[in-house]
């Protein structure tokens, strides 16, 4: 299954569900640890069922995706991270990101 194939009321379900996904991760950052726990074959474990050749359903890439990010990566937006100062992302400009990457606006064109 192509995601640019699918219909577009699929479509929608699935950027409905993957924005339902992220805002509650906007929402709810403070409830994940600020830095993963690195355990390497856990990580390992997690990336090597993905092989280019093989077509996954959109919605397991998805989730698949966003629960790796969440486990893996180290939380910026936390309200206890205090590394280098990185400021959350702010709404407008997260909608601006999604409007950007439909267009795909080329500078040199």
């Amino acid at each position: 299954m192509s995601l640019p194939f699918l219909p577009a009321l699929s479509k929608k379900a699935h950027l409905d569900k993957t924005l339902e996904r992220l805002l509650h991760y906007y929402k709810n950052t403070q409830q994940h640890r600020v830095t993963p726990v690195l355990d390497k074959a856990a990580i390992r474990e997690t990336v090597r069922v993905f092989y280019f050749e093989q077509k996954l359903d959109p919605e397991y890439s998805i989730d698949y995706i966003i629960n790796g990010l969440r486990y893996f990566s180290v939380h910026t937006p936390h309200p206890k991270y205090f590394g280098l100062f990185n400021l959350r992302s702010q709404f407008p400009s997260i909608v601006a990101d999604l409007i950007t990457a439909v267009f795909n606006p080329q500078l040199a064109a």
